[in-house]
């Protein structure tokens, strides 16, 4: 299988070299591709503007500031060559700090759930989701969202009737600092707290 990952960012906040390398260090020996995109429009519109550029028939994003582990597509591809039916899974994700230390490690708990029971409570590390190209043919994200972009995109794909799936390997390294939308000390925090009780919503 050939894989596409699309790096999207509006500035480069320090990492990008770090998140490119750990895209070229991966151990998978079939091909993949990686498109930057980059823009001011947010991050919507640069994975979809990405996604035009992609000839993969997985895909996934990565963010500037994250890594993504050695294994990570080589485990994508297995899981999806012993789950045909599947059509995006999630896994587990180490959490970072700016210097690159692992931290801590998520690992959610997996049972098979609705979009209206993701809704209720977000089971997915958004940087983990690795699609088939077929999503991304039938869905793209929303530019109209400035954040919980991937979340909003989640639940929609289930709402849809695509098959999730889960990996329980950690297949991404999601740094945490303090320039983030989610950090406490981001004065937009609040808004984005209302507008993820709009996004889950709209799928309840």
């Amino acid at each position: 299988m050939k894989v596409s990952i699309i790096v999207p960012y509006t500035t480069n906040r320090g990492w990008l070299d770090e998140a490119i390398e750990s895209i070229e260090g991966q151990d998978y020996s079939g091909e993949i591709e990686y498109i930057l995109s980059q823009s001011e429009a947010g991050v919507s519109y640069n994975i979809n503007e990405g996604f035009k550029e992609c000839t993969g028939d997985l895909i996934r994003w990565l963010s500037e500031d994250d890594k993504l582990t050695a294994n990570s597509i080589s485990s994508s591809v297995k899981y999806f060559e012993a789950n045909p039916t599947v059509d995006f899974f999630h896994s587990q994700s180490h959490i970072i700090n700016p210097a690159g230390q692992i931290t801590d490690t998520f690992k959610p708990r997996y049972t098979p759930f609705t979009a209206s029971e993701l809704a209720a409570k977000n089971y997915i590390h958004g940087g983990t989701v690795v699609y088939k190209r077929k999503c991304f043919e039938t869905a793209l994200y929303n530019t109209e969202l400035w954040t919980g972009e991937e979340y909003e995109y989640n639940m929609r794909l289930l709402s849809l009737g695509f098959n999730l799936g889960y990996l329980p390997e950690v297949t991404y390294m999601y740094r945490k600092h303090e320039h983030q939308k989610s950090a406490r000390s981001n004065r937009n925090l609040q808004r984005r707290i209302v507008a993820i009780k709009e996004i889950k919503a709209l799928y309840r």
